[in-house]
């Protein structure tokens, strides 16, 4: 018993020895490396980039419905044609939305009901998604995050002169269609042309049944007017635009400019603006008496009209960048960028 005691002892004892030694051998082997970085601003950062094959698969009719399914970003949705980020809880003016790096220059931040005017996914060429620290650099108010939109608007020269692509989507509950097509050609190594153009159209919503409650007890009464089943009025949507870009790139001097258009008219189902109807009434002082009683009677009679809510918007926007490398000893770069947008 006292040798079986002793035995247990003196083998915890050399494993507890055995494996510490193992431990202190694999300490020493391990190394760690310390990344020097020049500035705060080349610290880690968290951002997201959605580009190439998995940006055109998750393409859809507003940048709040493409990002939706994306780590820390949401919809806020009023319909599938409009649609803003949420990042990290926060929306509206917490967040940036931006073309190219600089500001949209659209009402969705102000309005959630109002769709952004950024590029057409299927024309863009990635989508940065940037949320921390770094967001400050855009304003002291992004504090939520900074979606930019990037496009190739202002061309950069394309090796091999020239490239172009066509997009198209189909969704069957909508019976939308969506067409996107652009071009860039590059000549005389300096000077490139770039030319774009997309379309999204559809119906509404097919759902099954009524779309609210009104629609559904009209079913039960005689009147003429038949309910509406089967679909959601005032969904559809009509966007459209386009661009016309062009650059010069000598490897020291680059500048670009474009010139681009956004046209949209959509629905907003759900809502509805309440217009009142007033009789009108002759002002003839001899007929007072009688007016007011004629107002009596039919004081009963007025009745509220329901319009359903509807957004027509343009846009025409003008970019431009100019970039100047090693203008000066130690100044490795120099950048100016302009935009001007007529909004409506």
């Amino acid at each position: 018993m006292v040798y079986q005691l002793i035995k247990r002892i003196g083998i915890s004892f050399v494993s507890f020895f055995l494996s510490t030694y193992a431990f202190a051998a694999d300490v020493d082997t391990i190394v760690i490396h310390a990344l020097p970085f020049n500035n705060a601003l080349d610290s880690q950062q968290p951002s997201i980039v959605l580009e190439g094959d998995q940006l055109k698969r998750k393409a859809a009719t507003s940048l709040g419905e493409t990002l939706r399914n994306t780590p820390g970003i949401h919809n806020s949705s009023f319909g599938k044609a409009v649609g803003r980020p949420v990042v990290r809880g926060l929306n509206g003016s917490r967040v940036d939305i931006l073309g190219n790096g600089m500001a949209n220059h659209d009402l969705s931040a102000l309005s959630p009901d109002h769709a952004v005017t950024s590029t057409d996914g299927l024309l863009a060429e990635q989508i940065e998604i940037l949320k921390g620290p770094s967001t400050l650099l855009y304003g002291p108010h992004a504090i939520g995050g900074v979606v930019n939109v990037v496009d190739g608007r202002m061309p950069r020269k394309q090796p091999g002169g020239a490239k172009g692509a066509i997009g198209y989507q189909y969704d069957s509950a909508t019976h939308e269609n969506a067409f996107a097509a652009k071009m860039q050609k590059t000549w005389k190594d300096n000077y490139t042309l770039y030319i774009d153009s997309f379309k999204r159209r559809s119906n509404p919503y097919e759902i099954p049944g009524y779309s609210d409650a009104d629609s559904l007890l009209e079913e039960f009464h005689d009147d003429d007017e038949q309910p509406t089943k089967g679909v959601l009025e005032n969904s559809d949507w009509d966007f459209q635009g386009g661009a016309l870009g062009f650059s010069y790139d000598n490897d020291r001097v680059y500048w670009g400019t474009s010139l681009s258009y956004h046209l949209g008219n959509y629905g907003l189902p759900g809502h509805s603006h309440h217009h009142h109807e007033e009789d009108e009434y002759h002002d003839d002082e001899e007929h007072e008496d009688e007016e007011h009683e004629h107002e009596d009677e039919h004081h009963d009679d007025h009745h509220e009209e329901e319009a359903s809510a509807r957004l027509d918007l343009k846009q025409v926007r003008l970019d431009s960048e100019l970039i100047i490398s090693n203008p000066f000893a130690s100044v490795d770069q120099l950048r100016w960028q302009i935009a001007y947008t007529d909004y409506e």
